[in-house]
């Protein structure tokens, strides 16, 4: 009978020391560090939604613009969120391997051009023949400022400096005239009165609807791991509801990862509402395509077997 008992707990102990399905790996790259609406993966990932979904989710950060793209364009990473659309669509139509996977904002509400308060530069008018910040090449902050001077008439200089800080510092030394930051980023400088707004993306009024972001994938990636893809999804829109939720350990979250005033984080939804997160429709993709034309980053229009293939809805919210 011992022998027997010995047996069968050895024979458990085995079958206990057997490892569980190791988890997908995702690799995964944030296009900015401090955009409000972007920190749902960090959100989803101290949640545990990820890990609810057996993933393994690592988490980067770029610059914006290609520097993000060319990530996921070279399957360094596997998913990129908050990408520019425009820098997505003309990479697709260069035949670079991209999959958008969803939305991920729509409105330019969310994005600030600011001058250090003693600076002579008061309104969008004064820039003329000066300079104005964006992030990188095919960008959120270079779509926009395209689109604000084109309303405003003004003729200024786009200017390549990267991230928030990296503007922060180059304005506030005197290297450049204006400095771009995505709410509540920097927003201490305005209220402590030692910078002052001088446009935000709201003045591009034509884009109030248009998607200027989006979640984007290796197309090779999605087709081998479509399973993976979609619950990644899953779990990052729960991060995003979550993140909406402005819970204290939430706010706490963020605010500490960046450095923001927890003030200012829970006034995060007012210029990136939660509305404008979901994961589709994708907005005004024919107005955004004209625009691509313009900036001469496509040459003309996605054809609607291109348009099927650029868009891969792997899992969508039901409500």
């Amino acid at each position: 009978m011992k022998i027997a008992i010995g047996i069968v707990v050895a024979a458990f102990a085995a079958v206990s020391a057997v490892p569980s399905h190791a988890a997908d790996k995702v690799r995964l790259v944030i296009s900015q560090k401090m955009p409000f609406e972007l920190f749902a993966p960090e959100q989803a990932q101290a949640e545990g939604y990820f890990k609810e979904e057996n993933l393994d989710v690592e988490i980067s950060y770029a610059s914006g613009g290609m520097d993000t793209l060319q990530t996921i364009i070279t399957g360094s990473q596997d998913i990129a969120t908050g990408n520019g659309a425009l820098g997505v669509i003309s990479a697709f139509s260069k035949g670079a391997p991209v999959r958008i996977l969803a939305n991920s904002g729509r409105g330019t509400e969310d994005v600030i051009w600011y001058v250090p308060a003693d600076s002579p530069i008061k309104t969008i008018k004064d820039l003329e023949g000066k300079e104005l910040a964006f992030s990188r090449p095919g960008s959120t902050t270079d779509l926009v400022g395209h689109a604000i001077l084109k309303a405003s008439g003004v003729h200024a200089k786009m200017v390549s400096v990267g991230s928030p800080s990296a503007s922060r510092t180059m304005v506030m030394s005197g290297q450049i005239a204006t400095a771009w930051t995505p709410f509540p980023a920097n927003y201490e400088l305005i209220r402590t009165g030692k910078a002052r707004i001088v446009v935000t993306g709201a003045a591009a009024k034509s884009m109030a609807e248009d998607t200027i972001r989006v979640i984007v994938a290796n197309a090779n990636w999605v087709k081998e791991h479509r399973d993976v893809a979609a619950r990644f999804m899953r779990a990052n829109w729960k991060g995003m509801l979550y993140h909406y939720k402005l819970t204290d350990e939430g706010v706490k979250r963020y605010s500490e990862k960046w450095g923001i005033d927890p003030a200012d984080t829970r006034k995060g939804p007012e210029y990136a509402p939660l509305a404008k997160q979901n994961y589709a429709p994708f907005g005004n993709l024919e107005g955004l395509m004209k625009q691509a034309i313009e900036l001469k980053m496509l040459r003309e229009p996605l054809t609607q077997d291109q348009i099927k293939t650029l868009f891969d809805y792997v899992w969508l919210p039901t409500s």
